[in-house]
């Protein structure tokens, strides 16, 4: 499911006795008054809903009013290239009747039909006609996952939650069979920019896949996005090998600092150094502790428990 789109099962409206409405009453053009029974282009009002066929032929653009509510209970067609622009704290929701439809070309750079809510685009005609129960809205503001070190850190923030219990994260190494990973409250209802985050401390090596859902105190559950890392096993290289004197050693820098072991071809320990991720070294035989010819095997530790990388060199 795309960001930013949520299937929902029911929707449930409730205004303020102040609040303004402006509903069509025809089939017809956005721009035109004869479209709308409120007597006027819609403009800053509460809730905007769309009961017929109602095009958009130039670019619409609410962002100087407060949120708006954009309710599609029939189709809401885009014209090529046009656009609507709604304000921060806005959602649009289509109903089992309703439909989003763009008109022109859907692929390529000439998808340019699309609903921004601040800022952010949460339909494009590439993403083809919209219909169905769905809300979209921008409560999310972002959802991303960074490697750091061998742990995955996930972090989100919203800029609205409404009636929001808690968070669902779950992981997944295929992309569809996800396992639940952790619960983070959430904060009920808010008007506000929150930040959330979570840790995988034992990520798999691959592609990790994780999801975010939200769950309100109905217990409705809401899927909020997908995103991927790749974590791959720490790596080191160096050159030559074999070696007579000295061997260079570079180190990936997911790692502050690394501990190189060194053991001989009996898998005895020979010494020990310091090393500093993503900085290159150039070491000498001496240093390593190396006094005779033969194999050895140079191990990668970020801390003394636990095995990054081995591998074999040969001194001759």
């Amino acid at each position: 499911m795309r960001k930013y789109f949520h299937l929902i099962l029911f929707l449930f409206f409730t205004h303020s006795i102040n609040a303004t409405i402006c509903r069509s009453q025809i089939d017809g053009n956005w721009s035109n008054i004869a479209t709308w029974a409120c007597g006027a282009v819609p403009g800053c009002y509460d809730t905007i809903i769309i009961n017929h066929i109602v095009t958009i032929t130039s670019s619409v653009n609410l962002n100087s009013c407060s949120k708006v509510t954009l309710i599609v209970n029939d189709s809401l067609v885009f014209n090529s290239g046009q656009k609507l622009e709604l304000p921060c704290g806005s959602s649009v929701y289509i109903s089992s009747t309703g439909w989003l439809i763009p008109l022109g070309p859907t692929s390529g750079s000439s998808q340019s039909n699309r609903i921004r809510i601040c800022g952010n685009v949460v339909w494009k005609s590439g993403d083809g006609p919209m219909g169905g129960t769905t809300v979209l809205d921008i409560s999310l503001l972002s959802f991303t996952g960074k490697l750091n070190g061998s742990q995955v850190d996930l972090k989100w923030e919203t800029i609205s939650e409404v009636n929001n219990s808690h968070f669902i994260i779950e992981s997944s190494v295929n992309g569809y069979d996800f396992q639940f990973l952790a619960k983070v409250d959430g904060a009920g209802n808010s008007n506000t920019t929150l930040s959330y985050s979570c840790v995988d401390k034992n990520p798999t090596i691959g592609t990790n896949y994780y999801r975010l859902k939200s769950v309100d105190f109905n217990s409705v559950t809401k899927n909020e996005g997908v995103v991927s890392v790749n974590y791959n096993e720490f790596d080191f290289s160096f050159y030559p090998n074999p070696f007579r004197d000295d061997i260079n050693i570079s180190v990936d820098g997911s790692y502050d600092y690394l501990t190189l072991q060194i053991y001989n071809i009996l898998g005895e320990y020979v010494s020990e150094l310091t090393l500093n991720g993503g900085d290159t070294y150039k070491i000498s035989k001496e240093e390593l502790g190396i006094t005779a010819k033969g194999s050895y095997f140079l191990v990668l530790y970020p801390n003394s428990n636990y095995h990054l990388a081995s591998k074999k060199i040969i001194n001759h």
